[in-house]
């Protein structure tokens, strides 16, 4: 169980070889924490060394091979947000999943006529698109590779690569035909 505690005393810190990089070595540091006495061994993944006074959120735990450890609380926030960099990944996105509608060609020629149905269809082919998203994320959470997502309201998830008859995104302004242009 999580809990809050504050630094009474920062001890040594121990470099731990890394497999990756061994010209980068992963820190771990022997803290003393308020009104507990114990010397507990914390894996440290924060730029700044550890000071007396900062309140850390992790969990107290015992390893028999190591001793006392304390696992801090996976740390999560925007300091590294970068709204270029997000806005990029949406339009490569946005493009990725244009060409791939439009690559077949059934979708491309509905599009080319400005057909109504291609609306429905593009709509079909993104929840397709974000379903079969959440059943590779599930697999790849399922192998350790990342850490499954905190949900804020229950939804329901179908298991299945058919988007179902769900109510799928509109899709507005699709882009009329262009006039072909000489370059010179």
């Amino acid at each position: 169980m999580s809990e809050k505690v504050i630094i009474a005393t920062v001890g040594p810190m121990k470099e731990i070889p890394n497999k990756k990089d061994e010209h980068s070595p992963w820190h771990s540091w022997s803290l003393q924490f308020k009104d507990d006495s114990q010397w507990y061994d914390t894996f440290w993944l924060q730029k700044e060394d550890p000071v007396v006074g900062q309140e850390l959120s992790g969990t107290k735990s015992e390893d028999p091979k190591w001793g006392l450890k304390f696992e801090l609380d996976r740390q999560g926030g925007k300091s590294n947000w970068n709204p270029a960099a997000a806005q990029a990944t949406v339009m490569l996105a946005a493009v990725t999943l244009v060409n791939g509608f439009l690559s077949i060609p059934a979708n491309y020629k509905l599009w080319d006529e400005n057909d109504e149905k291609a609306k429905k269809q593009f709509a079909k082919y993104i929840a397709t698109v974000e379903s079969v998203g959440k059943q590779i994320k599930e697999k790849v959470v399922a192998m350790g590779a990342m850490n499954p997502e905190t949900k804020t309201a229950e939804k329901s998830t179908s298991g299945s690569a058919d988007p179902g008859p769900g109510t799928p995104p509109e899709v507005e302004g699709w882009p009329e035909g262009e006039e072909p242009v000489d370059v010179e």
